[in-house]
């Protein structure tokens, strides 16, 4: 569990980039990118192909062991399995939605038990009342501008004062500070933080990076 509180406390007031991919050099070389400009905390995603290599391989010497590593997009049992064979596990693990009341039980208790953050994710008020009473430490809050932005996390966090919620899905670098403001834990973006597809295809490091560093 200590390990779970320090992460936790790591996340408050980060940014999350949310890596995906179309194969696991592109986001190797895309995490690689988001190091180099101040970025410590990564989420890579289930559905990028042959992700399990990259955890099934010892940490990579690129990778600062202060950086926090996250694995999303977790909707299933087997993904579970999957993850728990990992020799390099996460640091925490994130859902888009709520499993099944009786596999979330066991879902959150496997991780503490690994010392893995286990992010449940919520869209509505009952969801998250669902979820911290099944004590989830962090909840994540998708998708967070379709359901109104940081003016309905504002509204949603009066009755959850203290609930850790972490906003994902089409939030923009100009929007964190409001999020933050409107009480998020930390935020998670996505598509706007990785590269153009001309900058992929031509592992374009400088430009990209230029793009990053005025979002630090």
């Amino acid at each position: 569990m200590i390990h779970i509180e320090k992460t936790v406390v790591q996340l408050h007031k980060n940014r999350i980039p949310v890596i995906r991919a179309n194969c696991l050099e592109e986001a190797i070389w895309i995490s690689q990118q988001l190091l180099q400009v101040g970025f410590n905390c990564l989420e890579f995603t289930f559905t990028t192909p042959a992700i399990d290599l990259f955890f099934n391989s010892p940490r990579p010497a690129w990778m600062p062991k202060s950086t926090l590593i996250g694995l999303g997009t977790l909707t299933t049992t087997a993904q579970v399995e999957r993850l728990l064979s990992f020799p390099f596990p996460p640091d925490f693990v994130a859902s888009p939605g709520l499993l099944e009341t009786s596999t979330l039980r066991q879902v959150i208790k496997t991780f503490e038990e690994r010392n893995i953050l286990y992010m449940a994710g919520v869209a509505t008020p009952s969801e998250l009342m669902h979820a911290l009473g099944l004590g989830v430490q962090a909840v994540k809050w998708f998708p967070a501008e379709p359901l109104g932005g940081f003016h309905m996390l504002k509204t949603l966090k009066a009755p959850f004062p203290d609930a850790k919620l972490i906003p994902f899905g089409g939030v923009l670098p100009s929007q964190v500070n409001a999020y933050f403001n409107a009480g998020a834990w930390a935020v998670g973006m996505g598509t706007c933080l990785m590269p153009s597809p001309e900058q992929l295809q031509q592992r374009d490091a400088k430009s990209f990076r230029a793009y990053l560093e005025e979002f630090i």
